[in-house]
Order: structure tokens, then sequence, then C-alpha cells
């Protein structure tokens, strides 16, 4: 209901699918999402232009210090033994699937898969393939069998792992009920999942099999969203191909829906999606989508943002793009092969695009029943659950505040609580009396006086005054607020 085939004036003729949203009808008429529009509208042009490297690279700190303040990295948790152990293998005739466990945190164990081909020679490039936000087991989708596979058969050893509230560690709870549940903490699990990410890259660094200086990493939708994130906040990743992540916040605020990992807490006091994409320069980026994918509607807008950063290293060959005109929402066999063929040019020196890309076989795909990937060994414990990783942050992390002891600490501290509640809100408008757009005017004992009040961002607010009855000695009027009256 939001897609609109037709439009006109789109950047490119070959692309118009989602570039011009509007809010249904009913959503548009009520005032707060009229007022989530308007912010919606205001963000395309809020963040700077990139004119020379040294205001670029000044802005790339400033974000990355947002970013992983809002996901719970800002310090980096203590790098603890990983623990890791081969728990199982299976020979699938050229490559074997190694089943590995190891511990990201202490205690906080990931289940994971690694691809390790047969007939190359060692050490080999190394590709993290994060997976997406499926509702199935996420080993066994053909989404992700299908890349997984296709790039162990092109030479690279590949690793994929369960990731927060997914597969064989949904025991956590979902993605979004932890959001909820640590964000109170300064935690975020999108902060957990790219945590992982990065210890699963050490891991593939501590294989022999591993060339550590040619690591990749690609995955779609909520995989894509961790290879940007990973690949921002790892060195140690030299190219990367997300998938099914090339939105914006205004388009997600008009959506009406983020899903359930679609952006980072608080991005938009630093950048926008775009933002995140030219932070990632000079890095060899390959930003991929379906046509019609409604979480890759930004694709060349995207692109366009981040070639001004690439430009500033003369890096305008280390970013590309394609779209794929017949999918969605997935990682298809055409983009699989720009990916393979993107990472061969830049972890290989190799680069032919005529070159055939291996793909995967039918019968080579496993099938959940057959319970072939699991990892986990019967009986035994799979680890902490995250209230105990929150335990240990805030022992890292929380500040003890000492209480005022005069009248001046104390409207400081009255002062510094205030502008730190209002910084996590996002902003308040300057104070002034609202407007009144209606007053039934009702007075006396015991009457309930209705009142229409409009704030400066034009969100009506219905007051109900309650007098007091006659003989209650009671001073002072009750004001009720009505909430769901704005909606």
């Amino acid at each position: 209901q939001f897609s609109n085939l037709a439009v006109t004036g789109s950047p490119s003729p070959d692309y118009v699918f989602h570039y011009n949203y509007a809010l249904p009808a009913a959503l548009r008429k009520q005032p707060l999402w009229h007022f989530l529009n308007e912010c919606g509208n205001e963000l395309r042009t809020r963040y700077p232009a990139f004119r020379t490297r040294g205001q670029f690279e000044s802005y790339r700190q400033h974000l990355l210090a947002g970013v992983r303040r809002s996901l719970g990295l800002d310090p980096w948790p203590p790098k603890s033994p990983l623990k890791a152990r081969l728990v199982g293998k299976l020979d699938r005739g050229s490559y074997f699937i190694e089943k590995v466990l190891f511990e990201s945190q202490p205690g906080f164990k990931v289940d994971a898969l690694l691809y390790v081909p047969k007939h190359v020679e060692f050490p080999a490039p190394a590709v993290l393939s994060p997976a997406g936000h499926w509702w199935d087991d996420v080993f066994y989708p053909d989404v992700e069998q299908g890349r997984h596979i296709g790039l162990v058969k092109n030479g690279y050893v590949v690793l994929v792992y369960d990731p927060v509230g997914q597969g064989e560690r949904a025991w956590l709870g979902p993605h979004n009920q932890l959001r909820k549940q640590i964000g109170l903490a300064g935690m975020d699990a999108s902060g957990l999942m790219f945590w992982d990410s990065i210890r699963a890259i050490d891991y593939l660094c501590s294989r022999s099999e591993v060339d550590s200086s040619k690591i990749g990493v690609t995955g779609v939708s909520g995989g894509g969203f961790n290879t940007v994130h990973t690949a921002l906040l790892d060195p140690r990743v030299k190219v990367c191909a997300p998938n099914g992540y090339a939105t914006t916040i205004e388009a997600l605020v008009k959506r009406a829906t983020y899903g359930c990992c679609g952006h980072t807490p608080n991005l938009c006091l630093y950048g926008d999606h775009g933002e995140l994409y030219a932070c990632l320069a000079p890095k060899p980026t390959l930003i991929l989508g379906g046509y019609t994918d409604v979480v890759a509607d930004r694709v060349l807008p995207i692109y366009a943002r981040s070639l001004a950063a690439y430009r500033l290293y003369g890096a305008e060959g280390s970013l590309s793009y394609f779209l794929d005109p017949d999918v969605g929402h997935t990682y298809s066999f055409p983009e699989r092969v720009r990916m393979i063929h993107f990472f061969n040019k830049h972890l290989r020196g190799i680069y032919d695009p005529d070159v055939a890309v291996k793909a995967q076989a039918e019968n080579e795909l496993l099938k959940r029943e057959s319970g072939l990937l699991k990892v986990f060994p019967d009986g035994e414990s799979k680890g902490v659950a995250v209230v105990e990783l929150v335990k240990s942050f805030l022992q890292r992390n929380q500040k003890i505040v000492s209480p005022p002891t005069t009248i001046a600490e104390a409207r400081e501290f009255q002062q510094r609580i205030r502008e730190d509640l209002i910084s996590h809100m996002g902003d308040m408008a300057p104070p002034s009396p609202p407007r009144v757009v209606s007053d039934d005017g009702v007075l006396g004992y015991q009457a309930v006086r209705n009142i229409m009040l409009e704030t400066e961002r034009e969100i009506p607010v219905p007051l109900q005054v309650h007098w007091p009855a006659q003989d209650t000695p009671v001073r002072g009027l009750v004001i009720y607020l009505q909430m769901s009256a704005r909606y």
C-alpha cells in the first residue's frame, strides 16, 4: 500500500520503487503522525556536506562516537577468552561445515558454522556472513545457505552465527524485547549483536586457514544491518556488501515501522543511513538491493551521498551498487554473483565479471527437519542470559552521583539531570503558552471542564479540569491529560 511504481521525477528512470513516500490517508489525518511526517521531511537536509577530507574525518569520529555510545559499546567491552571449541563436523564433498561454540563475553555462548573449502591454498580470504532476522532457524533458509555455499565453493572460508534471540539462541528473547529490557542500562540488543560479530572475526583470525588481512562481511536484512555496522566498527573488515538495508530515517518514519532492527538508537542525532555508508569510505563497499525491497528503497540516494565521501579519497571505484530488478527482500543469485566478483576483486586482486560463479546444487541445501546444522550438544548449557551481561555492564560503567549538600549544588544537579533527560528525549521546544483550540468554559463545584490545547508542534493536548465538591477541604483543581485522544 506504500509502493508507487509509476512515480515521476525520480533520480533515475530505472529506479522508482518507493522513492516518494506518502502516509496512508487515515494516518495523515492524525496530528502525531502529521508531526512525525514533518520530522521526516526535515531529516533530508539535516546533515553536513563533505567538502574536505579533514572535515569528513572529524565528522566520522563524531558519528562513530555517537553510534558506539548509543549501542552501549563505549567503552568497548573487555575482550575475554573466546573459549572456542569444535563440537561437530560435516563433510559436504568440496567443503566442510564445522560446528563451533565460542563466548563473545564471559559465559555468553555463540553457536556458529564455519564453512571451510577443500583443495584451496591456505591461508585464504574469509567472509563473515551474518544471518538476517528470519522467522525460521537462520542456518536453514535458502537465502542464507545459498550465500554461504556459494562463497565456500568459490574459495572463501565463511563464518555464520546465530544472532541474539534467533535459532538456538532464541531462548535469550526477541530482539525488540531485549532492546526494551536493557535500554535503561545504556545497552542495546544490536550492540550485543555487533559485538558478537567483532568476536566472530577474532575467531576467524585465530584460524590457520584464514588470511586475517583479507576479511569481508556480507548479509541481507538484519544481516545487512549487521554488515554496515560491523564494517564501521571493526577496521579489520577490508570489504563489505550489505544487502536489504539501504533506507533512510525519513522512509522509516513515513513507513510507520522499522521492523525488528532497522535502526540504531538515536542515530538521527549523528547522521542518517547515508552517513553510515559514507563513513565506510574508502573501504570497498557494494550496496545491494532488490528492486521491490522495501528496506532497500533508497539505494541510489545513499550511493550518491556516500560517493561524495569516497571522492575525497580518490576512491570512487571502491563504491558500487547493484539492484536486482526481479526480486524484493532477499539475497538473489544475481546479487551473490555481483558480491563474489566484488570480493574477488578486492580480496584476491582478480576481477573478471565473465568468470562463472559456482553456486549450490539443489541437493546441497539442508532442510531444517534434518537437524544437521544444530550446534549445541544435547543437554549442554547454552550460557548466561542477557541480564548477566547487564549486571557486568553496570559494574563497569554505572556512575554513582554524590548527593548535593548545598542549595547551589542542588540547583546545579537539577539542571544537569534536566539537560540529560532532554538530550535523551531528542530536544525540547522553547516554552511558550499553548494555543487554546477549544474550551467549553464549564465552572462550578464538581464540574468537568473540557479544554483542547495545541503545542508549538501542532499536536493537540486534550485536558479535563475537575472541580472539587463544595464540601471538600481540598483547595485546587485536578487536571486530567487524555493521551489516547492524541492518536
